[in-house]
């Protein structure tokens, strides 16, 4: 079974390489809407911690630190599907709600944020299923 992230924020990631006992850093560079799949093969690397194959876009394959996945997360450059549905949930809300109570202001901001979340879901959506 794999778990799929979704990146909300172009970012680039410094990749670490290990290849004849010699390490050294490639870079990669995520884009909005771009789909790690982050599989069930991984390794520990001694004083570098654990290390899991991720695919992007079912194009790229590397190695990528539990750590740095998670600090992508904290960071909010990247999400869970759940979290992403649970977002276009939110701003759809959000609209209802400013609709509701006639709230202009409030209602061109959902809007704007629904349409953005939903683009990008949509877009996921087509890579993953």
């Amino acid at each position: 079974m794999c778990f799929y992230i979704v990146v909300k924020k172009a970012f680039e990631h410094k990749v670490d390489c290990f290849h004849s006992g010699q390490q050294y850093r490639d870079v990669f560079r995520f884009n909005r809407g771009d789909v790690i799949e982050i599989t069930q093969e991984r390794k520990y690397i001694a004083e570098l911690g654990w290390y899991f194959r991720v695919n992007i876009n079912n194009i790229v394959s590397y190695f990528m630190s539990i750590s740095a996945i998670e600090n992508y997360y904290r960071e909010n450059k990247v999400c869970s599907l759940l979290d992403l549905e649970l977002e276009v949930n939110y701003w759809d809300f959000q609209v209802d709600t400013a609709l509701e109570k006639r709230e202009e202001n409030l209602f061109q901001t959902g809007a704007k944020q629904l349409k953005k979340v939903k683009e990008l879901y949509q877009d996921v959506y087509t890579k993953v299923y």
